[in-house]
C-alpha cells in the first residue's frame, strides 16, 4: 500500500505587525483543514460553544506552519491577464 499527499509550491503572505513590514516566504502547501477550539462563556446569559475555520498547513524552512487560508499564493499556475 503506498500513500502520498500531492504537495504544491507556494508563497506565504504573514500580515505585517505594529512593528515589522509584511513578509513573504516561500513554503510548500500541505493542504487546507479545520480547526476547531472552543470557547467559555464570560458574560451573563451567553453560553459557550465552538469556532471552526479553514487553515492552511504549509512547511516554511522545514516546519510545518498554520496560516490562514487567504495569506496562500500558488507558485505553479499561471496568471493570465483578463484586463480586469
Amino acid at each position: 500500500m503506498e500513500i502520498s499527499q500531492e504537495t504544491r509550491p507556494c508563497k506565504v503572505h504573514f500580515r505585517r505587525t505594529s512593528k515589522k513590514e509584511a513578509v513573504t516566504k516561500k513554503g510548500t502547501f500541505y493542504g487546507i483543514w479545520q480547526h476547531a477550539h472552543t470557547f467559555d462563556a464570560i458574560l451573563v446569559g451567553t453560553t459557550g460553544g465552538q469556532i471552526s475555520d479553514p487553515v492552511a498547513v504549509v512547511e516554511i524552512n522545514g516546519r510545518l506552519k498554520k496560516v490562514e487560508v487567504n495569506c496562500i499564493e500558488f507558485t505553479d499556475v499561471v496568471i493570465e491577464e483578463d484586463g480586469e
